[in-house]
């Protein structure tokens, strides 16, 4: 159940930042 605990909050992780230049992105 970790390991599973940390792959999702890594993936949530990625996502977030992936969002953030999205926005950043069409901002531009």
């Amino acid at each position: 159940y970790k390991t599973l605990k940390k792959k999702l909050l890594s993936m949530f992780q990625i996502m977030m930042v992936a969002l953030k230049n999205l926005l950043y992105f069409l901002k531009l």
